[in-house]
């Protein structure tokens, strides 16, 4: 199973501490957070809202992504960057920040995995906005998307998603 090859990375390297498969970075037992953090900023994200889906690969393996805001974030915003033929073109870029993942039980007490997503209050804002759940379905496929990328060993998530 992949789940179990990527816990079986897990390295205890003390009690109170859990080395990540990176080699750097560490969290703290109980999964609560970054132990030691390198080139990076310590936030208290604002509560937002959990998806959850599957690892695909996995189709039993519960996700849940707690999507939160900080001002630390930078706000979205149109970029332009040249495509593979050099043509410009223009885009939405949402920046957010991901933690790792961790590993945690669900409410029926089966193992999952959890992971946070922060981004600009701004998105707050214009999800509360949009009356038709577009913006947050965006934002949902987006998050997944960049975990995909961040997380190649347990990619692709299941695009079938729930707002519990």
């Amino acid at each position: 199973m992949l789940l179990d090859n990527f816990t079986a990375n897990f390295r205890r390297e003390k009690e109170d501490c859990v080395l990540l498969p990176d080699g750097k970075t560490r969290l703290r037992g109980d999964g609560s957070g970054v132990d030691i953090r390198h080139d990076g900023v310590l936030v208290s994200p604002n509560v937002g809202f959990v998806l959850k889906t599957k690892v695909h690969r996995e189709k039993e393996k519960k996700i849940f992504i707690n999507i939160c805001y900080h001002d630390e974030i930078e706000p979205p915003g149109h970029k332009k960057k040249l495509d593979k033929d050099g043509n410009t073109i223009e885009g939405l870029n949402v920046p957010l920040s991901m933690s790792p993942v961790r590993i945690c039980k669900d409410k029926a007490n089966m193992s999952c995995l959890v992971v946070d997503a922060i981004v600009h209050p701004s998105v707050k804002d214009d999800i509360e906005k949009d009356q038709t759940g577009a913006h947050r379905d965006m934002l949902c496929t987006i998050i997944m998307q960049c975990f995909d990328q961040k997380y190649p060993e347990l990619a692709p998530l299941d695009l079938k998603y729930k707002l519990p």
